[in-house]
């Protein structure tokens, strides 16, 4: 009976355990501030992104957050992973072709979650989501989130951890949102949250952008180019002079 106990305890230990590894996660959201319930809003109390109490409604917005999960408290299963933890976080949010970067140091709480149920028993649902919150440099509390579920398309697939990459285009039967806010020490706060998300990815890829070696090389083979026709060029000339 010891012996059960103790291979039951090692199963679970193995399907549901916590572990340290260096990884560095990305959520993103985009799509349309609008008001298309009663619980959503914008407004731009702070005068980040315009003139000071402006309304957000209407604009488009990118919002980006990542973290780290060194060294964190991260559950796992075969078909999810999950984090509960005080982590630092960085956030990115552009809205009006403006944008605001910060990092928040002094975390209150910070919950990631994905889950690809849909994907790999093909029921339940394939969710992600990210909240947390915090006090950035400035001592103003800020909060955010991304949220994402479908019980139709199963997006995250096989083997979801947060190393998954994926992208998602939310339709009209998904459950989907974004939300960002932060009060400054007088109370004025900067915030929205919306239900219209045109996509939300998890660790989406970065531009491609050409290395320096690779430039070089194509500087040095265009100034060669140039070269070698103006040597013809003149070649042709004294061809036709004689």
């Amino acid at each position: 009976m010891k012996c059960i106990g103790l291979f039951a305890t090692a199963v679970v230990s193995l399907v549901f355990t916590s572990h340290a590894f260096a990884e560095i996660v990305t959520f993103r959201s985009s799509g349309l501030i609008a008001q298309t319930a009663e619980y959503s809003f914008g407004e731009d109390g702070i005068g980040l992104f315009g003139a000071p109490g402006s309304s957000l409604l209407g604009a488009n917005f990118i919002l980006e957050t990542t973290f780290d999960t060194t060294n964190r408290h991260i559950i796992t299963s075969d078909f999810s992973e999950s984090l509960s933890d005080t982590v630092p976080f960085n956030v990115r949010i552009m809205i009006n072709d403006r944008q605001y970067s910060y990092r928040v140091d002094a975390p209150v709480i910070s919950l990631a979650h994905v889950f690809g149920g849909l994907s790999e028993l093909g029921r339940g649902a394939d969710t992600l989501s990210f909240q947390a919150s915090g006090r950035d440099s400035a001592s103003r509390f800020v909060s955010v989130s991304h949220y994402v579920n479908s019980y139709v398309t199963p997006f995250i697939g096989p083997n979801a951890t947060f190393n998954t990459t994926a992208s998602f285009v939310p339709a009209a039967y998904d459950s989907a949102s974004s939300s960002f806010s932060i009060y400054g020490p007088d109370g004025v706060a900067t915030r929205f949250q919306t239900f219209t998300l045109s996509k939300i990815e998890i660790n989406p890829s970065p531009a491609r952008v050409p290395e320096p070696d690779t430039l070089t090389l194509w500087g040095a083979a265009i100034f060669s180019f140039a070269v070698a026709r103006k040597q013809l060029k003149r070649r042709a000339n004294g061809r036709e002079k004689g």
